[in-house]
């Protein structure tokens, strides 16, 4: 896009790139992603969240071993 595209303005290479990035994460499937879209494969996953139940294994096997935490 950069390579290609004469820009009169900051205007027009705001618009252009806007128009760009929609295309390339809402609309171009990516054979990387199983022909989906980065907007689709994002859509299936929770970014950023903890799983609603942590296992914590237990420390009790330590005592009595030397070992204090």
């Amino acid at each position: 896009c950069l390579n290609e595209t004469l820009f009169t303005s900051l205007a027009h290479a705001r618009f252009v790139l806007m128009a760009w990035r929609h295309d390339y994460n809402h609309v171009r499937p990516h054979s990387k992603l199983g022909g989906q879209t980065p907007a689709e494969i994002a859509g299936q996953w929770s970014w950023g969240h903890a799983p609603r139940t942590i296992a914590i294994p237990s420390i009790n096997h330590h005592e009595g071993a030397g070992l204090y935490l």
